[in-house]
This record gives structure tokens, sequence and C-alpha cells, in this order.
């Protein structure tokens, strides 16, 4: 136990007192600072647009006399979390109005103006560089720190020699590398933990969105997903620094797989999952026609019911 623990201090102020170790705390900690506060911005200005269509919903309701003008709407409020994670916060009906015979789904409020509020490239392929929110930045940055920490744990030592001398005394080779895991993974815990905080505190600080107990539990739950993200990448990282001979080539692996994993592979995901999605979505006029039928045969029932009471010609039987 006490080896291990010497091989994680040594593994921990190696990781530190490196710049790598400062420049990435540095980019890190300021890229999150910044797409937090573009995504406060973004949040309050939905937030001040579902305001307004809430109000204009309650101005209009009174104004319904009769059952045809009925048309009340549903609309959907910005998530808080969306600050952190935007998802699919952009994506689907801000507001849905139902109609007689006609559900018509809006996909911006009225003070947005153009509808579907459309973002960005009509490149599928840039679909990655759209949205930039602190899982974004923990998804790029902090992935891209775990393989610089990890390229070199291990060919690295093969190459200076000191690997041999290390394994010269009566050490497992299971804790050295057990010992590197938890030493690199100790020294990217705190850049994890204070670029949530920072990003916490500035959501808070903004006064825009409101969080409660559930709200605070999903920001733990970013915070151990983004741990084990950066954990995988770490482990990945070392098993080729384990696997190769030499430091360089460990990096040049690890930077391809990187790449191709963060970039390539989501947007070819993304490409094909729009180009040919699982289900193929029907056209309005399909529903338009189900909701026709519906009419017809509650037309039929109603005239059918009127001709059996004797109501068809009701009013030419009052006399006035």
């Amino acid at each position: 136990m006490q080896t291990l623990w010497l091989i994680i201090q040594r593994e921990f102020v190696s990781n530190v007192l490196t710049s790598r170790f400062m420049i990435g705390f540095i980019v890190c900690l300021l890229s999150t600072a910044v797409a937090v506060f573009v995504q406060i911005d973004d949040y309050e200005t939905r937030l001040a647009g579902y305001n307004t269509a809430v109000r204009e919903a309650a101005t209009e309701a009174p104004e319904w006399e009769l059952y045809s003008k009925i048309k009340p709407k549903a609309h959907r409020k910005p998530n808080p979390l969306g600050i952190f994670n935007v998802g699919t916060e952009n994506f689907g009906a801000n507001t849905v109005t139902v109609e007689l015979a006609k559900p018509i789904f809006e996909l911006n409020f009225p003070m947005w103006g153009a509808p579907t509020q459309k973002r960005g490239s009509d490149n599928p392929f840039l679909t990655i560089f759209l949205t930039v929110d602190v899982v974004f930045i923990f998804k790029i940055v902090l992935s891209a720190l775990a393989i610089l920490f990890a390229y070199n744990t291990i060919s690295g030592e093969r190459e200076d020699g000191t690997l041999k001398l290390v394994l010269s005394n009566s050490i497992p080779r299971d804790i050295i590398v057990l010992g590197k895991y938890l030493g690199g993974m100790l020294s990217l815990f705190p850049i994890v933990l204070v670029s949530l905080i920072v990003a916490l505190l500035m959501a808070l600080s903004s006064g825009v969105a409101a969080f409660d107990g559930n709200d605070i539990a999903h920001v733990v739950l970013i915070f151990a997903v983004s741990l084990l993200y950066v954990s995988t990448w770490y482990l990945l990282g070392l098993l080729l620094s384990i696997w190769t001979k030499t430091a360089t080539t460990s990096l040049i692996l690890s930077m391809f797989i990187w790449v191709l994993l963060t970039s390539v592979h989501s947007n070819i995901v993304t490409f094909a999952v729009e180009k040919f999605p699982p289900h193929q979505m029907k056209p309005e006029s399909v529903f338009l026609q189900s909701a026709s039928e519906v009419w017809n045969q509650f037309r039929k029932e109603r005239d059918a019911y009127l001709k059996q009471r004797g109501y068809e010609n009701i009013t030419k039987s009052i006399t006035w």
C-alpha cells in the first residue's frame, strides 16, 4: 500500500509541475467561463420569449366566446440545465397550438421572428461546432488533456530507462499501472471540479436561472459522468503507452483516435441519422387525413342522432 501511494504521489507531482497542467487548466477554465456566459445570455432570451408567449396566451383566453374559436397553446419552458448542456433545447417545437381538426406546430416564440430560429450551417459535419457549452468543453479539452497526460506514462519511462530501474525492485506491474492511473486522474480531478464550480457559480450569480435540488443533483451527475469520460480517455492513453515502445508513437496513435472519436465519428453518426432515420416521419397530410376522417365520422353520428330525435328541421318548426 505504501508503494502504491508513493507511485500516486510521484505521478501527481510530475503532472502538476508541468506546463501541460497549467495550460490545460487555464484553457479549460476560460473556455468554460465563456461558454457559460454565452449560454446564460441564450437562456435569458429563450426565457423572455417563453414568458411573453405565456402572457399572450393568457390574454387571448378570455376572448374565446365560441367553441370554434378555442385555440389552446402549450409552451415549453426552457430548461435551466441547458446552460451546462444545450442538448435538444434548440430542436423541436417550442409552442404547440391545438386547433379544430388540425394540430399546428410552431417552432418560434412571438418575439423571435423567424421560424425555427435555425443556427449555424447546413453542413451536417459542422454540427459539433454549433453549440458550445460546458459538456462540449469537457468533451474536447479534458479528453485531449487526459491524452497528453497519459501518452508517456509508460513509454516515456521506457525510453528514459527509469522503468527498468523501477521494475528491478519487487514491485508488481499491476501496482505500477494502478498507481499511474490514480495519480493521473488525481491531477485531472481539480481541473474538472474547479471548472464545474465556476460554471455553477456563474449560473447562480446571473439571477436568470433558478436551480432546485433536482437540478443540483443533475449537475453533480454531470460531474460524475465527466470524470468517467476523462477516465476512459486516460485509460486509452495509458493502454497505448503500454503497448507502444516510444512516446512519440503513443502520442500519434492517441491523437489519431481522439480526432476520430470526438469529431469524425460523432459527425458521421449525426449525418447518418439525419439522412437515414430509423423511423420515417409521416407527412402532415397523413395526420390531416386522419383528423378529417374523425370529423366526418362525428358529423355522421351527429346527423343520425338529430334525425333520430327529430331535430333535423328544428329551426323550421319554431314559430316566432
